[in-house]
């Protein structure tokens, strides 16, 4: 033992850095191809010493079956040093075998047909970007806080590792961490031991088979060991470790679910409190569904969710250890939309234990496959789960996520469902709309297309038959076509699958009727491709809905479109002329759909006699794409929402009618135009809340006043408000509202820095944390003065910060905007002549984010050309930014073309589109 210790602690003496830390490095499919052929059965002990310091260190012993010689097989691990490195028993000077986030394991020391043993010591730094290990300090009480994230490649950030899903591996963690911390992993804790100053837990250490690595990494002073119980084989991005002073609630034990707790820093457990009980009960009747539907209990043995700081994404699905943002605490009272996102996310990330974590994919390529399917299951189980009738609404957010889909779909950077994805870096860069939103929607039109039944029999085979393993598309595309045949129904899902999920782009489908007699005579559905898509037609199911006088809905399901450019629809002969026609009513389809002239002018005039609330967002969604498409001016939009706002009772309606204004004013037209507008629909939004009785729809009218506030007249009122504390009657500012208030007051030229600055002093008094530093960064980076944004502008050049990936994207979100575009035009060369520098010394995020906030998105030729010359001068191999780039000319051409319809619209003097077109 004595000699172990002692070689613990030289080695940690010693150390070799890897030159290309700071780079990027990726991992390629054939790598992964080739190293999976290499290694067979693996697992994994890891030791970590969590310190409160900005570096912590660790010892990880691989023990992997090799399976044949190979010259080019290593660990992954971005770490900053490597101390030691034994493969088999024998010392490896680090300094030969590490480079380049690699860890060269020599074909000379490989024992082939055998286990394999590496061991290596190595110190690391804690993450400012959500990648890796995340350090966060907590502003209000200086507690520390840690939380990892693996997902796409990011595991080798924290430990080395084989980091590709086809190596699935059992994990045995320990942590050295202060005493005073929670720390939770994949499993729960087996054994756990106080550690003083004289090492006491030697014992304990020696059973665990770890004192040579104990001995050898430093450890705070007042230090607690925790020994956890054996993974499952998992994939390495499924891996977790959180650690910190965490809150903890408990759910009692219920029958047989796993026994669950949920997190929270310290500073918010209060927020928290109020929704526990929701949170726990929506969780249980997920895996109570789930298990029915995929005919498999819940494969793992406990399930704790975790709220963690300056998260990246929504969630993640880390086995039994699922983190979420700390965007779902709310500290105001949610709307009912915010509780079925809340119930979303739960229910999306609790499906992902059967379908990404039981059964994962050999590759990114099939990462659609599970960000689709849990997408789309989990709103079905908010639609059909027993006890989750309060979310039985849910088909209404799942069309409203799907703009997302539409309009990166509609851009030249498309790309098939299944992508081709060649390495790591493309891995990390197909999180979007194409692989979340449209790959759930063509999951929905399959479920329509094969039905409940057979689309849950193939999935009770799929996770029978795959537990624990990795698998491709044709797998589970088999088990649905086994289910098929039992039940004797004819779908070609080879088909399906080439069209749907090999093919980029959407389709769009228009009605048209020949009548005879008052009776229709032929029934008529175009097709053609939207633009930058592939040009071809698909099979589509969907439901057509006719409209009689007063809009009385009168459906037919299962209607086939061919895929051919028009389809004639026998089963619609002889019905009634209707006076109104809609495709696809209950939203099974993934299509544009078009409005006859006929439809459009009867939707536009009496759209609120639609029952469906669903169905009239569909039919408002349609109008929108006109005006995106440059078919029609922005007026034609406004005109629906303003003849349908006094009238509508739905809050889903009312909240993404609004949203659409606000984009298509401060973004489709001429900023002359824009104020003009913005005070008709804040004029009627102020005649209809003294109506309103409905306390959610009321908090969306609320704020969608403010975001209207676009005169300095209107900003003025809301100051009043913020003053006094008195709003119209029966309404009051909330946090998230006086919030938007003050950043508009910062924005505005005409108010005093010294009256900007004592509504913000006033606001934060007392408040530390970090969402009040987040909040004051994006007030000042609105003040509308040339040296602000000049210093501001600076620090985000500023390579030497350490500032977190969040505090910097919190600040260039309210850097850019429309009333600034004066004090903001230098800073438009500035971006051309820095983007390729930023790109090049800044992590893909960070790049990402920048582009986002900063790149000039105002309409102009110039503009669009230097586009051009900054894409041609992008490296190929930079494909996030070369996508970002073109799709911002893409939205230059569509806005140029959209400010030329309004100019020709408005020179008339016509303040109506439907007066205009009446003449």
């Amino acid at each position: 033992v004595s000699t172990q210790s002692t070689w613990g602690f030289q080695i940690m003496s010693k150390g070799y850095n890897d030159p290309e830390f700071k780079g990027k490095v990726e991992l390629t499919m054939g790598e992964a191809e080739e190293r999976k052929q290499v290694v067979g059965t693996v697992s994994y002990t890891l030791v970590l010493s969590l310190l409160k310091k900005a570096k912590y260190s660790g010892y990880v012993k691989v023990q992997a079956e090799i399976l044949r010689e190979s010259e080019n097989l290593f660990l992954d691990f971005k770490g900053l040093t490597v101390s030691s490195v034994k493969m088999n028993g024998e010392d490896i000077d680090p300094a030969s075998v590490f480079s380049h986030h690699r860890i060269k394991l020599p074909n000379a020391k490989l024992q082939v047909g055998r286990v394999n043993t590496i061991e290596v010591f190595f110190i690391n730094e804690y993450s400012n970007d959500g990648q890796g290990l995340h350090h966060f300090t907590d502003p209000t009480d200086n507690e520390n806080y840690l939380y990892s994230q693996f997902e796409s490649f990011f595991a080798h950030k924290m430990f080395p590792c084989f980091d590709q899903p086809s190596i699935k591996a059992t994990l045995r963690l320990r942590t050295i961490s202060p005493s005073n911390w929670v720390v939770i992993g994949n499993e729960y804790e087996d054994e756990t031991v106080h550690i003083d100053k004289e090492g006491t837990a030697l014992k304990l250490l020696h059973k665990a088979d770890i004192l040579p690595a104990m001995e050898g990494l430093a450890r705070e002073e007042d230090a607690t060991l925790r020994i956890f119980k054996e993974t499952p084989k998992i994939s390495t991005y499924l891996y977790a470790v959180v650690a910190g002073p965490y809150e903890i609630f408990v759910k009692a034990k219920e029958g047989t679910l796993p026994p669950m707790r949920i997190c929270v820093r310290k500073s918010l457990k209060k927020y928290v409190e109020k929704d526990v009980e929701e949170f726990f009960y929506i969780t249980a009747r997920g895996i109570e569904y789930y298990e029915k539907f995929f005919g498999y209990k819940f494969p793992f043995s406990k399930y704790d969710q975790i709220y963690v700081p300056e998260f990246n994404w929504g969630a993640m699905e880390n086995v039994g250890c699922v983190t979420y943002t700390e965007n779902l605490v709310f500290k105001d009272a949610a709307t009912y939309q915010q509780y079925v996102r809340f119930a979303n996310v739960i229910l999306h990330e609790l499906s992902h234990h059967w379908f990404g974590d039981l059964v994962t994919m050999k590759w990114w390529n099939n990462l659609w496959l599970n960000e689709s399917f849990a997408t789309f299951i989990s709103f079905l189980c908010m639609v059909k789960g027993a006890g989750l009738e309060k979310y039985n609404t849910a088909w209404k957010a799942f069309f409203l996520s799907k703009d997302r889909a539409y309009r990166e779909d509609q851009l030249p950077t498309t790309h098939p469902i299944l992508a081709q994805v060649m390495n790591t870096e493309e891995a990390e860069n197909i999180f979007d709309g194409i692989t979340y939103q449209k790959g759930s929607s063509v999951l929905k039109q399959l479920y329509y297309l094969i039905g409940e039944e057979v689309f849950s029999e193939g999935l009770k085979e799929y996770f029978g038959k795959y537990q624990w393993s990795n698998t491709e598309l044709a797998d589970l595309i088999a088990c649905w076509q086994n289910a098929l045949e039992k039940h004797k129904k004819t779908v070609d899902l080879g088909k399906w699958v080439d069209s749907w999920l090999k093919k980029a782009g959407t389709n769009e489908l228009t009605p048209e009727i020949v009548v005879k007699d008052g009776k229709i005579a032929e029934f008529k559905i175009h097709q053609t491709s939207a633009p930058h898509g592939e040009k071809l037609n698909r099979n589509h199911r969907l439901i057509v809905g006719l409209y009689d006088a007063h809009l009385k809905e009168k459906v037919f399901e299962n209607i086939l479109v061919e895929d051919k450019e028009t389809t004639i629809v026998p089963q619609l002969v002889g019905v009634d002329e209707p006076t109104a026609i809609f495709l696809n009513v209950h939203d099974y389809d993934y299509a544009k759909i078009r409005l006859d002239p006929k439809s459009l002018a009867v939707f536009s005039k009496e759209l609120n006699l639609i029952e469906n609330p669903l169905t009239r967002m569909m039919v408002m969604r349609s109008v929108w794409d006109m005006i995106r498409d440059c078919i029609e001016p922005v007026a034609k939009y406004l005109e629906l929402v303003k003849s349908t706002l006094l009238k509508e009772t739905d809050s889903d309606y009312i909240m993404s009618a609004v949203n659409y204004s606000y984009i298509a004013i401060a973004g489709y037209m001429p900023e002359k135009y824009r104020i003009r507008e913005a005070e008709e629909l804040y004029q009627l939004i102020l005649k209809k809340m003294p109506l309103e009785k409905d306390e959610n729809t009321k908090k969306i009218l609320l704020s969608s006043l403010i975001s209207l506030s676009f005169s300095h007249t209107n900003k003025l009122t809301l100051l009043g408000w913020l003053e006094k504390g008195v709003t119209i009657p029966g309404y009051a500012l909330q946090r998230r509202d006086r919030h938007e208030i003050i950043k508009l007051a910062y924005l505005d030229t005409e108010i005093t820095m010294e009256a900007k600055e004592k509504l913000l002093l006033k606001e934060i008094e007392g408040d530390k944390s970090d969402e009040i530093a987040r909040f004051k960064l994006v007030c000042e980076a609105g003040f509308p003065y040339i040296a602000n944004k000049e210093k501001l502008w600076k620090w985000y050049l500023d390579t030497s910060s350490t500032e977190s990936d969040k505090n910097f994207e919190a600040s260039m979100s309210g850097f850019m905007h429309w009333q600034q575009s004066e004090i903001l035009k230098p800073f438009t060369q500035k971006f051309f002549d820095c983007y390729l520098d930023v790109c090049e010394k800044r992590g893909t995020r960070f790049s990402k984010f920048f582009f986002a906030y900063l790149a000039p998105c105002h309409p102009d030729s110039e503009v669009l050309k230097k586009y051009s010359e900054l894409y041609e001068k992008m490296p190929k191999k930079n494909i996030v930014a070369r996508n970002s780039i073109e799709a911002a000319m893409e939205d230059q051409k569509r806005l140029l073309k959209s400010y030329e319809l309004c100019e020709k619209f408005y020179s008339g003097k016509q303040l109506s589109y439907f007066t205009t077109t009446s003449k």
